[in-house]
């Protein structure tokens, strides 16, 4: 397919080849843009095969300066009642990042009650990713997702359509499952954030979800800006057959207009 226009953007190449051998199917394929207006020129590459018992997809992506912005593989395989996922290669490129994978790195998934992870991402300018369960002989296990030093004027200066941002992001990610339902616990924040060369200030973020009796769902919301709770929200949601209910509270406190405008 040839210069597919939408709206404002412009794709000059998309390509997609299937082909069957003797172990399954095989793809591959390729998504090119040259330079059109305001937008950067981009070559991305997907390839990879599916089989009877596994499955594997590589993907790559290259911007006009011939940078790398993601070089990553993922294989899976069909386990005994699940999937088993494994990253590669060693060292992989996420979001123009240089990372290092550990090698027996692992994201085992059989249902949204029973998950186990090893996964460890770490780059040179310390920024590292790291998902991973507990090491309780339970099967259901609580996962971690952990995000740190992930620099914003990188990413800012990489991806052309983020505007000019700087500060450090933060955050953490828990899921806690339950016999008949999960908890999910959430916490980010970025220090010292600039917008556009002017500073908006230490940002964090708290949410809390968790399930009540009686099938009513809680969701607990809070925001700080340089240390001060400014805002937050408190929600009850009760889904039914025929009807569904939301109480809630809304409450802004000495929210800053330079974090709004």
């Amino acid at each position: 397919l040839l210069s597919l226009v939408k709206d404002t953007l412009k794709i000059d190449t998309i390509r997609l080849n299937i082909w069957q051998d003797t172990l399954g199917l095989q793809y591959e394929a390729d998504v090119a843009k040259n330079r059109f207006r305001h937008q950067e020129a981009f070559r991305a590459n997907a390839h990879g095969y599916i089989r009877k018992g596994d499955g594997d997809i590589f993907v790559s992506y290259t911007n006009s300066h011939g940078e790398e912005g993601i070089h990553l593989g993922i294989n899976i395989e069909k386990a005994s009642e699940g999937f088993d996922f494994h990253f590669y290669p060693e060292k992989p490129i996420i979001a123009f990042m240089h990372f290092t994978v550990n090698d027996n790195n692992y994201f085992r998934f059989k249902s949204l009650k029973e998950m186990d992870a090893d996964l460890h991402l770490v780059s040179n300018s310390d920024a590292s990713l790291w998902i991973h369960s507990d090491e309780s002989p339970e099967s259901m296990k609580e996962i971690m997702v952990e995000l740190n030093q992930i620099d914003l004027k990188e990413l800012s200066t990489k991806f052309t359509v983020i505007p000019s941002v700087k500060g450090l992001l933060n955050a953490t990610f828990r899921y806690v499952p339950m016999e008949d339902s999960f908890m999910v616990v959430a916490d980010g924040g970025v220090d010292d954030l600039y917008y556009e060369s002017g500073r908006i200030g230490e940002l964090l973020l708290n949410a809390t979800y968790m399930p009540m009796d009686n099938g009513t769902h809680q969701v607990d919301l809070h925001a700080f800006h340089d240390m001060s709770e400014v805002a937050s929200l408190y929600l009850l949601y009760k889904g039914g057959r025929y009807e569904s209910n939301i109480n809630g509270e809304i409450s802004i406190d000495k929210l800053p207009l330079n974090i709004v405008n």
